[in-house]
């Protein structure tokens, strides 16, 4: 079991680049039609504006993983939300109690 920071993305912005990233090549089924550049650009803007609220898990300032609140995540269906998504503990990390 590891000793978790967790905070808010938006308190470390630095480690947006890193989120982005990482969550545009673990679900790369749900970005197949957007550029890395571009869903870099929208998911930094989306903890300014509070589309996406991130929660980061950090240990010793090392980033170990996510999970945010999506304001809205079915075009169909704007009423429903917010949505819990973008759930990941990097492959390293994982198995040491972060998500648990």
């Amino acid at each position: 079991m590891c000793m978790l920071n967790l905070d808010w993305l938006g308190n470390h912005l630095h480690h947006s680049d890193t989120i982005s990233r990482w969550l545009h090549r673990q679900f790369n089924y749900e970005f197949a039609s957007q550029a890395l550049v571009d869903w870099k650009a929208e998911f930094l803007q989306g903890q300014q504006d509070g589309r996406w609220k991130c929660l980061i898990a950090m240990e010793d300032g090392e980033l170990l993983g996510s999970a945010a609140l999506a304001s809205d995540d079915l075009a169909e269906r704007p009423d429903l939300g917010p949505w819990l998504a973008c759930v990941l503990v990097k492959p390293e990390a994982r198995g040491r109690g972060v998500a648990g």
